[in-house]
């Protein structure tokens, strides 16, 4: 577990160090074709590079609207072809707040939040296996705030999820994961001395 948490920890402050590398990052984005075909709007946001964030964060999701809404405030605008590259969001004014630029490369995805001035806010990277499952998953803000998840199987679900975040009071948690019978995630929870701690309930 100690190896699992240091190249966590690891990986971490490489994309604290990349986030603040603004001319990387720029020429990362301007190497990169993104799709101009617009997938689909939200009101809340309704995708998220991020693996079971809903869930983990307690940040409600959307459906996908079938056409544009009339009041773009507060909403989302995914971008791409076969799958989405790109997601604008708007403010409660109705005017476009950041772009996130979604970026992929081999085993990995790449995603890099751009806000209205041109600052970077967010880098946060996914990689897979080579079946297309999770394996580890980072997030970095300009802000200092981070975290990552470690993803561990039982045949093709995921039953845990190793936890290192910066507001966090142990160096990691580890998270559990429950499945209803029809393969829907029922719970997710961690354990705190003998007593069970819900982070997510279908119920």
């Amino acid at each position: 577990m100690d190896k699992i948490i240091d190249e966590m920890n690891k990986n971490i402050h490489k994309l604290k160090s990349d986030l603040k590398e603004h001319a990387v990052l720029e020429n990362k984005i301007a190497l990169s074709i993104f799709g101009d075909k617009v997938i689909s709007w939200s009101k809340l946001r309704a995708y998220n590079l991020i693996p079971f964030y809903s869930e983990l964060t307690g940040y409600k999701t959307d459906e996908m609207l079938t056409k544009e809404p009339k009041n773009k405030n507060n909403s989302y605008c995914y971008f791409g072809q076969s799958e989405i590259d790109k997601i604008t969001s708007y403010n409660s004014r109705g005017v476009i707040e950041a772009e996130e630029y979604i970026i992929s490369s081999g085993n990995h995805k790449v995603g890099i939040v751009k806000d209205f001035r041109g600052d970077f806010r967010v880098l946060t990277q996914l990689f897979f296996d080579s079946n297309g499952r999770y394996l580890e998953c980072y997030s970095v803000t300009d802000d200092d705030e981070y975290f990552g998840y470690y993803y561990i199987y039982n045949d093709n679900n995921v039953s845990e999820i190793i936890s290192v975040a910066s507001n966090g009071l142990k160096p990691y948690v580890k998270l559990y994961l429950e499945y209803m019978d029809d393969g829907n995630l029922s719970r997710i929870y961690f354990k705190n001395d003998t007593k069970l701690v819900d982070v997510y309930s279908s119920n």
